[in-house]
């Protein structure tokens, strides 16, 4: 028998017609989301990943209903540098072999940086090498020189299309599937 475990409590999308509406940024843990729409207004399709935009050919979830949904993987790695400089390029720790698994298109969060300014929310990585990767949207020229290490893990965002104008409330919850 499998359960869910809840990881972490994500964004709720309300939008009172039917139109395209996309979620806050929630950085991946599990990569695996349970969608419910609240039974006061109607269902929605759904979309996820890192700019998000919902259809009517997508996956819909009816009101009352909830459904699972995987989508990326987790991605969280260490960074020991980053670049006073426009664009900002961070330097990720590659300990035991491991190489940066970020691309290029994806979306990440930055935190636990001493330097305030280089936490940064949902922004899109325009390069990346195995050593490094750049946020061509972020000018850091005038930010304090990088000290300490902070942490990058890949987000997303999710959008609803709700079917009807009456629209939709839908939830968001990150799990892990137990097996026991």
């Amino acid at each position: 028998m499998s359960v869910l475990k809840v990881v972490q409590d994500g964004p709720t999308v309300t939008v009172g017609s039917a139109a395209n509406t996309q979620s806050t940024a929630l950085s991946v843990k599990t990569g695996i989301y349970r969608f419910a729409a609240e039974v006061a207004k109607g269902g929605a399709a759904i979309q996820i990943g890192g700019n998000a935009n919902a259809t009517n050919s997508s996956l819909y979830v009816e009101k009352g209903e909830s459904i699972i949904v995987k989508g990326d993987s987790p991605v969280r790695m260490g960074i020991t540098g980053a670049t006073a400089a426009n664009p900002v390029v961070f330097t990720v720790e590659r300990s035991g072999g491991n190489h940066n698994q970020i691309k290029v298109g994806d979306f990440v969060t930055v935190t636990g940086s001493s330097v305030g300014d280089y936490n940064l929310s949902h922004v899109e990585v325009t390069a990346a090498t195995p050593n490094t990767f750049t946020i061509g949207g972020t000018d850091a020229s005038g930010f304090s020189a990088f000290s300490g290490t902070a942490e990058v893990r890949n987000s997303m965002k999710y959008a609803i299309m709700p079917k009807t104008a009456s629209g939709s409330t839908v939830h968001c919850t990150e799990v892990q599937v137990v097996v026991s």
